[in-house]
């Protein structure tokens, strides 16, 4: 009954510890609580303790186990008042363990004096970028942390110096991307599907998505992607800039714009599995929209088309493009909808993404998704992405216009499907 009573006022004293942690770590007014959950419901009354046991001795005795009592309490977090483990999302419920830990840490010290040590393993490579640039900054200066994961802290704190000057050292196991021989293979695979799909087939694209999405989380690959794009950007500039369709980047540059900013305050507040389900509905609907209207015969002239679509498709793709670099399946679908040649297609789509990636740079680079480990890795793997440009020209010129739009449409339509299931 005692150990009972002290569970739930120590419960009761973290609380509020616990609601500055989160707010900390997640930057939401949301309410969060945790509750004591008791086995025995009058745990506190030590006659209703000893009526719980002794009403249980029998079925102890066939189990050979304690079957009630203070080891079988549980505790419950709640956000908005509701249970965390039905409503929470995923980076949330991750959230919420984090900030029970410094919560802890918190209460510990003050009753102590001493600050333990944090241990926060490998949950970190589960958050997005902001909120573990958020939870490093809201750990206390003098703590230890013995953290593990695939990269280290110095891109949500601006580098080693940045870390060390706050009082804590942090020591790295090597530099730049830890990335095992068979990923590297993986990762010098996509980038060579990269240049293909900037210089050749456009829907292409989903295979590298679906390779960098095996190696790294959606997000974070979305970032580490970014360069070597603007890489296979430049060279298919160079090959097809005379065919591009100015007007058409100009209808769409005003709502990508839009998107990117949209899609760049969704970052910290959807997790992984969030984003590839939106982005993969969002294709996988527009794909649905272009084949019923092909079906109707309403994409035979491209001049019914209003400017409406346009700005639609480019908020699209900005906010696609951002969240998993899939905007490709959704360029391709407008673009064939205005029935260019597939040279007109290729110089538009090269001149689109140069000016929309080189504008999602600053946004990666706040996110903390472009940083000076990633960049090197991205340096390393640019021959390959350079080698898939000169592939992708060579089959352009040997391919027909009416399979060149089918391989588009179809890619498109697997892009969304592989992000979906």
């Amino acid at each position: 009954a005692e150990l009972v009573a002290a569970r739930a006022a120590g419960l009761a004293a973290l609380a509020a510890e616990l609601t500055a942690a989160y707010g900390a770590i997640s930057d939401a007014a949301e309410p969060v609580g945790v509750a004591y959950a008791p086995d025995v419901a009058e745990g506190g009354d030590e006659g209703a303790l000893r009526e719980k046991f002794a009403s249980g001795r029998a079925r102890e005795r066939q189990l050979r186990a304690t079957v009630a009592g203070p080891h079988r309490d549980d505790f419950t977090f709640t956000l908005q008042e509701r249970p965390a483990v039905s409503f929470a999302s995923e980076g949330q419920q991750r959230s919420l363990v984090l900030a029970l830990r410094l919560a802890q840490a918190e209460w510990f010290r003050a009753r102590l004096g001493v600050q333990p040590v944090l241990l926060a393993d490998d949950v970190l490579g589960e958050l997005d970028p902001v909120r573990r640039r958020r939870f490093w900054a809201a750990v206390p200066a003098e703590a230890q942390v013995m953290a593990t994961g695939t990269a280290g802290p110095e891109a949500e704190l601006g580098g080693v110096a940045g870390v060390q000057g706050r009082g804590r050292r942090v020591c790295a196991a090597g530099g730049g991307m830890n990335l095992e021989p068979m990923q590297w293979v993986l990762a010098a695979t996509g980038a060579f599907f990269i240049g293909v799909s900037k210089t050749g087939i456009a829907g292409l694209g989903m295979l590298f998505v679906a390779i960098f999405a095996n190696i790294l989380p959606t997000k974070e690959a979305s970032g580490f992607v970014l360069p070597m794009l603007i890489f296979g950007d430049l060279v298919a500039v160079a090959a097809y800039r005379a065919h591009a369709k100015w007007r058409h980047v100009a209808r769409l540059m005003p709502g990508t714009a839009a998107g990117v900013v949209l899609g760049y305050f969704a970052m910290g507040r959807i997790d992984d599995g969030q984003a590839r389900v939106l982005v993969g509905g969002i294709i996988v609907s527009m794909v649905l929209i272009h084949l019923w209207r092909k079906w109707r015969g309403g994409d035979g002239d491209p001049a019914s088309i209003g400017r409406w679509f346009a700005v639609t498709m480019g908020v699209l793709a900005g906010f696609t493009t951002l969240v998993a670099n899939a905007a490709g399946p959704l360029m391709a679908l407008y673009l064939l909808s205005m029935r260019l040649q597939k040279m007109e297609f290729v110089g538009t789509a090269a001149v689109f993404f140069l000016l929309l990636n080189l504008f999602k740079v600053p946004f990666m680079v706040d996110l903390g998704l472009i940083n000076a480990g990633s960049f090197a890795a991205n340096l390393w793997l640019a021959p390959a992405v350079w080698l898939g440009a000169w592939a992708g020209k060579w089959l352009l010129t040997r391919i027909r216009q009416k399979l060149f739009e089918n391989l588009a449409l179809g890619l498109s339509a697997a892009a969304g499907g592989r992000l979906l299931f």
